[in-house]
């Protein structure tokens, strides 16, 4: 636990030698929806509270609306949630590609997964209202894609003792991929609306002096070109990065 902050983070180190087996580390709370919810690709889905293992990414939410429970994880992609309970699954030992289950003298065949040391991050993130007002997001990319510190001497530069690459400012809109164009004609940012509602945001490159709004329905993915050359405007571009995908006005 930190000063001040209000999430828990477990770290967990384990040196696993079962086969067969799984292990799964469970949270109850006390209140019971019906669904819950957890990021996929560019979004989030909702299932039903069953008891079934499901794939997920980097977090997981059960929230009764007035109150709830989000994991943000580093490396575990699976879970189920039972009636008041979240049960984050840490390791599965099956055989990898077990095709001959007639055969018990083929396990000699087979490596066995997620043998020997493992470890795992796991932040624990109560909060109030729904998953939105969490800040899981947020908290999921921190421990996924830690800063890297980089020692420097005193020397002078043009750059400003602080800088972003790429800055996106619209609540419920996050940038999900930036890049160098496949052409070498500039930046590639993608972002997506994560919230269900209509969404207007405003993108900010300074090294560039780009500056750009659009709007997001809900649900939406966008990806634009922000050329190098200030005299080409930024545009919207398919997932190709091949032509322009309509013509909205951008500045």
């Amino acid at each position: 636990m930190h000063a001040g902050d209000r999430t828990v983070t477990v770290r967990g180190h384990v040196d696993w030698r079962e086969q067969w087996q799984a292990l799964k580390l469970a949270f109850p709370v006390p209140y019971r929806p019906d669904t819950w919810t957890s990021e996929v690709p560019y979004g989030t889905v909702q299932r039903p509270v069953n008891g079934a293992e499901e794939p997920v990414q980097q977090w997981v939410d059960l929230s009764d609306g007035r109150r709830g429970l989000a994991i943000a994880n580093d490396s575990r992609y699976a879970c189920s949630v039972e009636p008041g309970e979240i049960r984050v699954t840490i390791l599965r030992s099956p055989p990898y590609a077990y095709h001959i289950p007639h055969r018990s003298d083929a396990f000699d065949l087979y490596a066995f997964t997620d043998q020997g040391p493992q470890a795992f991050a796991l932040v624990l993130i109560p909060h109030d209202g729904d998953w939105r007002e969490s800040g899981v997001i947020e908290t999921a990319r921190q421990i996924n894609g830690p800063p890297v510190t980089l020692a420097e001497t005193f020397h002078d530069g043009p750059l400003p003792p602080t800088q972003g690459t790429v800055a996106c400012k619209g609540k419920g809109v996050y940038i999900a991929a930036i890049k160098a164009h496949e052409d070498g004609k500039g930046f590639i940012v993608r972002a997506a609306e994560w919230f269900g509602k209509r969404r207007k945001a405003t993108f900010d490159i300074p090294a560039l002096g780009r500056t750009w709004t659009a709007t997001f329905r809900r649900g939406e993915i966008k990806t634009f070109l922000a050329p190098y050359s200030k005299r080409a405007r930024v545009r919207e571009v398919n997932m190709l990065e091949a032509r322009p995908f309509h013509t909205g006005k951008m500045r």
